[in-house]
């Protein structure tokens, strides 16, 4: 089995998160990806390989335009307003209670309220690779359906920051893109979930990813 990997990923490692009002280790990390990593590639049975280039056209066929912009310029931008902070974390939400009665707000054109405009939580953090990572995430995951797409039976897209949770213009639950069920529009990956192959993969993925540490509930 074809796994595909980029070392991008590496470049999104926050310090911290904010949950339930605590600063605490980031439960998505970038050692979560290693440990599978190196699971996999000490496995004769899977091949690693780098991603293809895909630019930017399946990203905009799945996202708005000004959320990308927004993400391609937001750690700049947060660096110019602070430039002693080292991560960005959104904290303010615009409820829509707060223009109960005025209609629809526009977006915000300062740094601090972009980033809380487009997340909805604490735990999505922000450095300064975080975009370079999530656009070579988004080619894992192209790359992958690609080779499913060319006839591999199953192909495994190892990459983070993921993109699950990530709404057409927003960003939140560990997630800055959409993911790869979802990463070309009009076909689908063949991912043959009962496979041995893939059976034998999601063990050795689960293996690696367990952490003493739970999810909060």
């Amino acid at each position: 089995m074809r796994v595909v990997y980029s070392p991008e990923h590496r470049r999104h490692d926050p310090r911290c998160e904010i949950q339930t009002g605590e600063a605490v280790s980031p439960i998505e990390s970038p050692a979560r990806a290693e440990a599978i990593r190196r699971v996999l590639d000490a496995d004769p049975a899977f091949q690693l390989t780098l991603p293809t280039q895909h630019g930017t056209a399946p990203l905009t066929a799945v996202h708005d335009a000004d959320y990308l912009a927004f993400l391609e310029r937001c750690w700049d931008d947060w660096a110019h307003a602070l430039p002693r902070q080292r991560q960005a974390i959104p904290d303010s939400f615009p409820n829509p209670a707060l223009r109960a009665g005025m209609g629809p707000g526009r977006v915000p054109s300062g740094a601090i309220a972009r980033l809380s405009f487009y997340a909805f939580d604490t735990a999505t953090v922000v450095v300064p690779g975080t975009y370079a990572a999530a656009r070579a995430a988004a080619d894992v995951a192209l790359t992958a359906t690609d080779l499913v797409l060319a006839g591999d039976p199953v192909a495994y897209a190892l990459c983070r920051p993921p993109g699950h949770h990530a709404p057409r213009a927003a960003f939140g639950g560990y997630c800055f893109r959409i993911g790869p069920t979802r990463t070309s529009p009009g076909s689908s990956t063949s991912a043959a979930p009962g496979s041995a192959r893939a059976r034998r993969a999601t063990s050795r993925w689960a293996r690696a990813a367990t952490t003493r540490r739970s999810w909060p509930s």
